[in-house]
């Protein structure tokens, strides 16, 4: 919550190739590219475990430290568009509780993120083959405004730091650049050669 380390910097004898935390983040694993692995306690104090079933792949942290949201896992190996929640649900890092009222979605929840002003939060969603981006104030969990449609299905979204602005990326090619507090765009672009990789189906492997 802070932003501090939590301890030294963890020397390795060669390049590190990966690493993951364990279930109650008091370990962690590393890996070196010559198959090495070490496994690393962290120290307990101020420890915050939460515990939110069909929350996230991975989450994304606000710029003050003070809130946690999911999001997608973009390097995932495997593919996969939404998280199959239809809900988001914003969680304090000091004590792991909801920060807010939940969410509701009229869609599958994608991506989502902490505004620039630690106040709100942002998420794009799917329904169907259309993709939209909406806005909703973190402690109300109210609309700042309706949900905007997307020129395709979202792939992610984030935040500017020190503005009031979000970046969306759509799996057509599409960049927008919106106001998180009206909704309009302040900027539109699109990758004419862009190409998203299939998902992978590891039931065909």
């Amino acid at each position: 919550p802070r932003g501090q380390p939590l301890g030294p910097p963890l020397k390795h004898m060669a390049t590190v190739e990966g690493c993951a935390w364990s279930d109650d983040a008091r370990y962690l694993a590393t890996v070196q590219y010559d198959g090495l692995i070490r496994v690393w306690q962290r120290p307990v104090d101020d420890l915050v475990i939460a515990r939110e079933s069909g929350w996230g792949q991975r989450p994304r942290v606000s710029f003050d430290g003070r809130l946690v949201v999911p999001g997608l896992w973009h390097e995932a190996p495997f593919g996969g568009r939404d998280q199959s929640v239809n809900r988001l649900r914003v969680v304090a890092t000091a004590n792991g509780e909801p920060a807010g009222a939940d969410i509701s979605l009229p869609g599958a929840l994608v991506d989502s993120c902490v505004c620039a002003d630690n106040l709100a939060v942002a998420a794009v969603f799917s329904r169907g083959a259309m993709g939209q981006l909406g806005v909703w104030d973190v402690a109300t969990a109210r609309a700042r405004f309706d949900p905007i449609t997307l020129p395709g299905l979202p792939l992610s979204v984030a935040a500017r730091p020190g503005s009031g602005q979000l970046a969306v990326i759509c799996s057509t090619g599409d960049l927008l650049v919106i106001d998180d507090k009206t909704g309009k765009r302040v900027l539109e672009l699109r990758h004419e050669a862009w190409r998203v990789r299939p998902t992978f189906d590891v039931s065909r492997s």
